[in-house]
């Protein structure tokens, strides 16, 4: 991903799977920008999804 921001600097769709602290396995689309450069030259990148750009796989405890 880091490649993709720094060649790129923007990420259309990316899409992801997390496990959350609950146990539940997640999926979550998210566009990627890098917007600027930060303190001391570090970019700062932000991500954008919608509440409909995320699904659960599996439930927390199962």
């Amino acid at each position: 991903m880091r490649e993709l921001l720094d060649r790129d600097d923007f990420i259309p769709g990316y899409r992801y799977r997390l496990i959350r602290p609950d146990g539940a396995l997640c999926e979550y689309t998210t566009d990627y920008y890098n917007v600027a450069d930060g303190w001391c030259g570090d970019p700062i990148r932000i991500g954008v999804s919608k509440p409909e750009d995320w699904r659960l796989l599996v439930p927390a405890g199962q």
